[in-house]
């Protein structure tokens, strides 16, 4: 027995150790939108990530849409920079997504053990991250909810675009953020297209980025206060200058920063390749 399983043993439960051909390890994340488990199929012996929609959340068809859509825009990619996605399936009632395991660190992890990052490491990130959505965006998929969780390097130092579960094929008009995904989004990192109900594209993803950043680098989001401030910041407000908050950043990456993090999406770097 692993640690975890024995947990729920010790809670008396019984069930929870399998799920199709896969033997559940351990529990190593939780969200909004699902559980991630640490498990091992059974037969290849290979380990794997699995997403499992919570079966409350799957009582609403469009949850269950949108999980689907998850598994989707993560199958129709194949990047370094990206987890890759293996197949999604049903067992008794419960949808599971199976991913790439990677064992490595979620970046807003590392910043709240490090605070902010060197210059030339959080440059770095941001680089892969890029190199990963420029990917996306020519197959037709924005993320839509970068941020530093949704980042993890391994233990060489690869960058992981993580859950693309907000994510849209942005050249299919039938599918548009529902009022669901609108509420998951963090305010921190959300272009100001995405808060007013608009129909943010891959630009959206390049603010993101941007706000990522600058958090790396800074050591703080760009806008702080309630959510309501925030919100209000991301349309009227610029951020205090990265220079001003850490000299020894170059100009130019500043003005990189600043440029990724314009309001109207017309003024920021209009590809992520760019």
């Amino acid at each position: 027995l692993t640690p975890f399983q024995a947990r729920l043993i010790l809670q008396g439960k019984h069930k929870g150790f399998r799920l199709g051909p896969y033997r559940i390890l351990n529990q190593i994340g939780a969200g909004g939108m699902g559980q991630v488990f640490l498990a091992e199929h059974a037969a290849l012996r290979r380990r794997v990530a699995l997403k499992v929609l919570p079966p409350k959340r799957a009582l609403e068809a469009e949850n269950v849409d949108r999980f689907y859509r998850e598994a989707r825009a993560a199958a129709a990619l194949d990047h370094p920079n990206i987890v890759h996605a293996y197949d999604v399936a049903c067992d008794k009632g419960t949808h599971f997504l199976v991913l790439e395991y990677i064992e490595g660190e979620t970046l807003d992890r590392r910043l709240a053990a490090r605070g902010r990052l060197p210059v030339g490491e959080a440059v770095g990130y941001a680089v892969q991250a890029a190199a990963g959505l420029q990917h996306a965006h020519e197959k037709g998929v924005a993320h839509r909810d970068i941020k530093p969780s949704n980042l993890l390097v391994d233990r060489d130092g690869l960058v992981k675009v993580l859950d693309l579960g907000l994510a849209e094929f942005f050249e299919d008009t039938s599918t548009k953020l529902d009022r669901a995904a609108a509420v998951t989004l963090t305010t921190d990192y959300a272009a100001p297209e995405q808060l007013v109900g608009g129909d943010p594209d891959h630009r959206a993803d390049i603010y993101n980025l941007g706000c990522t950043l600058y958090h790396l680098l800074a050591g703080r989001v760009p806008f702080e206060g309630t959510t309501a401030a925030k919100m209000l910041a991301h349309h009227l407000a610029d951020p205090t200058p990265l220079q001003e908050l850490r000299p020894e950043v170059p100009a130019a990456l500043s003005d990189i920063v600043a440029r990724m993090m314009a309001k109207a999406p017309v003024d920021r770097f209009q590809s992520a390749a760019e």
